[in-house]
């Protein structure tokens, strides 16, 4: 029998947030489809609820969306092996993960059977939300015979979560969908409660 060690700091936080009946990440990426009217077209976005707000975004247009866990995913009409994936992780692991071991932490966002990781580039603020920074780290990767290239950019959306946008395509493919997945991030806003 294998004995748990737990922190009393872990202990009181997780008894605290079960007696609040705290959710751990307000922001919830269910999507609710919608249509917003805009200067008389009908433009399909999507709703997300964040802790009595609501989130709207307009995803690149085409792609289909997939609620996978917590992660939404969404797919390019175009190719069969390029996907991106909205996440939530706490706030700060993702930029400390980055700065204390890029390469361990890559391994956290890229397939098991990845193999000649190098990251081939770090860009501030590819996209902001409401001025809010955000990171990007661009990694190229092998699988068997296929070179594929992978982004995770991530941005501190409030005190207890990270918004994190991964965009993974072959090599040759990876430009023309990781700009297309990065400009609907412009898209994204929160609302005011006549707007929502």
């Amino acid at each position: 029998m294998r004995k748990q060690i737990v922190s009393p700091v872990f202990a009181a936080v997780v008894t605290w947030l079960a007696a609040t009946n705290m959710p751990l990440f307000a922001l919830d990426l269910t999507p609710r489809h919608s249509i917003r009217k805009l200067e008389g077209f009908d433009v399909p976005v999507v709703l997300f609820d964040d802790n009595g707000r609501t989130v709207r975004w307009q995803p690149p247009a085409g792609w289909q969306l997939n609620m996978v866990g917590r992660a939404l995913t969404f797919f390019p009409p175009k190719s069969s092996v390029a996907i991106a994936r909205l996440e939530l992780r706490p706030p700060q692991a993702l930029a400390a993960g980055a700065a204390d071991a890029p390469l361990a932490w890559a391994q956290m966002h890229l397939p098991k059977t990845a193999t000649e990781i190098v990251l081939i580039a770090e860009r501030e603020n590819p996209f902001s939300l409401a001025g809010l920074p955000s990171r990007e780290r661009i990694y190229s990767y092998r699988i068997g015979e296929q070179r594929l290239s992978a982004s995770v950019a991530y941005v501190d959306v409030n005190q207890r979560e990270s918004l994190a946008l991964v965009v993974t395509a072959l090599a040759a493919d990876f430009e023309a969908i990781h700009t297309e997945a990065i400009a609907s991030m412009f898209s994204w806003n929160w609302l005011e409660p006549a707007n929502s």
